[in-house]
């Protein structure tokens, strides 16, 4: 769309715009989580470890998007917000020391679904999924039954 200006040119609503655009015409684009203090300042990116403050912006990704060195991501115990904590692998995220079972890197929660998903479903859960839990016989039905397949075969 084209309008006349009082010089004769005409002017194209594309082309006006609000100041924010950049060297090329088009509007700039704005980043994830913009605004907020220091928007437009580069951000180091720095292990949240207490003492530690190793720049991460030539780390690996995943270091930098978790704000952790790759040191203090396998360290069995670190001080974290003044607490003593540690990286959880599972989490991506630091827990207190009680949440772990010895010198493990996963947290109780995470491991006993991991088990979970991996552990094989017993022959008698088989069975009572198939015949269900409320049989006549109850157990004594299913463990007879199981007895006779193994005779049978």
């Amino acid at each position: 769309m084209a309008s006349a200006s009082p010089n004769g040119f005409e002017i194209y609503f594309d082309d006006v715009g609000d100041g924010s655009s950049s060297a090329g015409g088009s509007p700039a684009k704005k980043g994830r989580g913009g605004g907020g203090a220091g928007a437009g300042a580069a951000q180091v990116s720095r292990c949240q470890v207490e003492g530690c403050n190793v720049d991460l912006s030539d780390a690996k990704s995943y270091y930098s998007r978790h704000k952790v060195c790759a040191k203090h991501s396998k360290s069995p115990k670190v001080l974290v917000s003044g607490l003593h904590q540690r990286f959880c692998q599972q989490c991506s995220r630091f827990h207190h020391l009680p949440e772990f079972d010895q010198e493990k890197r996963s947290c109780r929660r995470r491991l006993a679904g991991h088990n979970e998903r991996r552990r094989k479903p017993q022959v008698t859960s088989l069975l009572s999924a198939r015949y269900g839990s409320s049989s006549i016989f109850g157990e004594t039905f299913l463990n007879y039954s199981w007895q006779i397949f193994l005779y049978c075969c």
